[in-house]
């Protein structure tokens, strides 16, 4: 049986959600299981105040309880360095780093729409 324990972390525009899950590989199958999510407002961090580091770190500080995780990242801030330091700084082993942002880079052209006259002069 192996545990391997994740840390999802998504910055959004105002706000920052981490959630620590584990996955559990026994008998050729995998079982995920969410251990614990949080958020700035749960604390009672408001409005500008949720995305600054302080929020950020006093979070980390909350939810890991385990020395060796994979890091998981979402969306773009400048507090994924700050993570990152934190955690190896605490003694934390990261085994893995994965970036999930999605950055558009303007894609394929829209064709333009018709438009119909219906009223003819």
């Amino acid at each position: 049986m192996v545990i391997q324990y994740y840390l999802y972390i998504n910055f959004k525009k105002n706000n920052i959600i981490m959630t620590l899950t584990n996955k559990i590989f026994y008998l050729n199958k995998y079982k995920e299981k969410t251990l614990k999510t949080v958020t700035s407002g749960v604390y009672g961090i408001k409005n500008k105040q949720k995305n600054t580091p302080f929020s950020c770190l006093f979070m980390l500080k909350q939810l890991i309880t385990v020395k060796v995780i994979n890091l998981i990242l979402k969306g773009e801030s400048c507090l994924k360095n700050l993570v990152i330091d934190y955690l190896t700084q605490d003694g934390v082993r990261i085994l893995s780093i994965y970036e999930s942002t999605i950055t558009p880079y303007n894609g394929c052209k829209y064709s333009n729409k018709k438009i119909l006259n219906e009223y003819k002069n």
